[in-house]
């Protein structure tokens, strides 16, 4: 199972014409492309993308970029020898005129069974458009704890210096599918909670309202005939660092239930209060969703 944040902010005194917080989250990523060494490309506008693209990557040019407000960071791990091995987005941050994108290579598990194909991770990291320079560094994780199995049925993972604990899959509740959507670190609710939607139009009156985002921006690509939008609130934070993360997603009787960890970070990161909130999307045919927020 794979514990992944989407998304992270940014604090700074001037970002553009801009100054506050700006959303950073993952646009893409992949296992595999024809990169063998280690390369950063940032990328201001769609001809510099889809030449990135053609020399980069396989298949159609991806699209869901606005390139009047936003840019790109594509980053290479470049080539490894087997599959056991992730790019992972770390801490973004601003100091000295300069953005920061710590990149985090996890390694494989010892032991542990992988396809034994050479591999290029990657990752496509979408920001607000920026005249500041942008910075990576690259750092090793070991290996992420693969679970371990608990008497009542459930897995434990490890998440940092957090434990999560995942509901057991044979206790009477049957796995559902989901994906994450959207997520950011700060909004306009400061209680925690969480909302269903149920329409593009219920959607972007909360994208304006709620997330205090541009209605251009809105998400447009929800197979709404197949999916709900559930919006997870952890309320008002100290700081920057805390996350919501989905552990489980299943069905309980004619109900859907979202099993959410709040991930702390292992030390303050600022003194500005953030609202951190996730958007997740849903099978449509259940007709009931909550959110189970777990200790």
């Amino acid at each position: 199972m794979m514990l992944v944040a989407a998304a992270l902010w940014l604090q700074s005194g001037s970002f553009g014409q801009s100054a506050g917080l700006t959303n950073v989250f993952v646009f893409k990523r992949g296992a595999v492309a024809p990169v063998r060494d280690q390369a950063v490309y940032v990328l201001s506008n769609e001809n510099e993308f889809s030449r990135y693209w053609g020399n980069n990557q396989y298949g159609k040019v991806p699209t869901g970029i606005d390139w009047l407000r936003q840019m790109v960071v594509a980053v290479h791990l470049g080539q490894r020898p087997n599959a056991g091995y992730e790019l992972e987005l770390g801490n973004t941050e601003v100091r000295n005129s300069q953005i920061w994108l710590h990149m985090r290579e996890r390694l494989p598990g010892e032991g542990l069974a992988v396809s034994q194909v050479r591999t290029s991770p990657w990752m496509i990291v979408r920001l607000d458009r920026t005249a500041w320079e942008i910075k990576t560094d690259f750092t090793q994780l070991p290996a992420r704890d693969t679970g371990v199995f608990m008497p009542n049925g459930s897995t434990q993972y490890k998440f940092g210096n957090t434990t999560v604990i995942v509901p057991p899959s044979n206790y009477g509740l049957t796995d559902l599918g989901w994906s994450d959507y959207y997520s950011g670190y700060d909004c306009g609710r400061s209680d925690s909670g969480y909302v269903v939607f149920d329409s593009g139009e219920e959607l972007r009156g909360y994208w304006v309202r709620t997330l205090t985002l541009d209605e251009r921006l809105a998400p447009s690509v929800i197979d709404w005939q197949n999916e709900k939008v559930v919006a997870i609130h952890l309320g008002r934070r100290p700081s920057s660092g805390y996350q919501a993360v989905v552990t489980a997603v299943k069905q309980d009787g004619k109900r859907g239930v979202i099993f959410v960890k709040e991930i702390a970070p292992d030390k303050p990161q600022g003194t500005r209060s953030t609202r951190p909130y996730m958007l997740v999307r849903v099978d449509r045919s259940i007709k009931d969703w909550r959110v189970e927020f777990q200790k």
